[in-house]
């Protein structure tokens, strides 16, 4: 046990350095990647799931989910949990990757949820939103709102079909029917919605960042060892999808998440204990899962696949244009000044953003 740590520490470090000497070899690559990060979050992120996340999180803190205890009876017997915990699944589903994490990290906090019965639902809440699968990937890569639609059904089956297997290692005896029953007044919940909205869209861009940074590297050497290409599609969604021409690809890409989701689906969850085994399978099986319902989908909508050039992104320009990102800055700005205005919460922003 000791020479595998030492080994993984030995690993660690040499790809630090690595990393390190690319960076001073070839830091035109660093930046043009650096760069690409920053776009694709203020082109695409920020604006697809900044306003989602403010919903999400101002629905739940509002109270309103502890009215759903009447329907636990039906979701206990389908999914293995309460009402009130299929709710989170169902905001997960809206709200996009991270939002599911989180809400599962503050219910395991509030004691709604015990740790292992929170294990087990983060393997089929880690989900891409609407906004994200039918806007950017849709509209914005594809230029086909059709197929979208197609993508976000099928990723949605796959993980209430994942939601239905996985109540077999749910803990009955340890289903808490409470969930948030603490309202706030609405201005309150307005600022603090906005602020958590915003340290998490901050975190999720980060990581977007260092990957699109890593995956300019990766794709330099790409062109020498062509190899290396494969690793786009596991690392980061949005640059694993713009280098396919592939519709199953696309849906399995959004089913699996990739490495740069699960760092920020991690650094969510501090309440719970983590199968790491367990999650991997799970994105393997959503991603699988996911081509069969698109396939499906596609025979009986007579929905045709679209045909655009790999590593291209159709409409992507015409979508976001200059002024959309001049707003979506602007937008951070104004999220920032009305964060701070509640000294009560700045301190848990940095902690969040830090």
């Amino acid at each position: 046990m000791r020479i595998i740590k030492k080994l993984s520490y030995l690993l660690s470090a040499a790809i630090f350095f690595s990393f390190i000497s690319l960076i001073i070899l070839k830091p035109d690559i660093c930046r043009d990647g650096a760069i690409n990060g920053i776009l694709i979050c203020g082109r695409i992120i920020i604006p697809s799931l900044f306003p989602f996340t403010v919903c999400v999180v101002l629905l739940l803190k509002s109270g309103v989910l502890s009215k759903l205890t009447f329907a636990s009876p039906v979701f206990r017997f389908l999914f293995g949990i309460s009402a009130e915990q299929f709710a989170v699944v169902l905001l997960s589903f809206i709200g996009g990757y991270p939002i599911g994490a989180k809400l599962i990290d503050q219910c395991v906090s509030q004691k709604n949820v015990s740790k292992k019965n929170a294990g087990i639902m983060l393997n089929y809440c880690v989900n891409a939103g609407p906004a994200f699968i039918i806007g950017a990937v849709g509209v914005g890569f594809l230029s086909n709102k059709s197929i979208g639609y197609v993508l976000f059904f099928s990723h949605i089956f796959a993980s209430i079909v994942l939601c239905f297997i996985s109540r077999f290692f749910i803990d009955g005896n340890n289903i808490n029917t409470k969930i948030n029953t603490k309202s706030i007044p609405l201005t309150d919940n307005f600022t603090q919605s906005t602020a958590e909205a915003a340290s998490t869209l901050f975190n999720i861009s980060a990581f977007v960042i260092l990957f699109s940074t890593i995956n300019s590297y990766i794709t330099y050497f790409s062109a020498k060892y062509p190899i290396l290409k494969n690793i786009l599609y596991i690392s980061e969604v949005t640059n694993g999808i713009s280098h396919t021409n592939n519709i199953y690809l696309i849906s399995f890409i959004l089913g699996f998440g990739g490495i740069c989701v699960w760092c920020q689906i991690f650094s969510c969850v501090r309440n719970l204990k983590i199968n790491y085994f367990m999650f991997i399978l799970s994105r393997l099986f959503h991603g699988f899962l996911s081509i069969i319902f698109t396939k499906l989908l596609l025979n009986i909508t007579k929905t045709s696949a679209p045909v655009f050039s790999a590593g291209k992104v159709q409409g992507y320009a015409m979508l976001y244009s200059t002024p959309a990102l001049t707003i979506s800055m602007i937008s951070l700005i104004i999220i920032f000044l009305i964060s701070i205005s509640n000294k009560k919460y700045v301190s848990k922003i940095l902690e969040d953003i830090l």
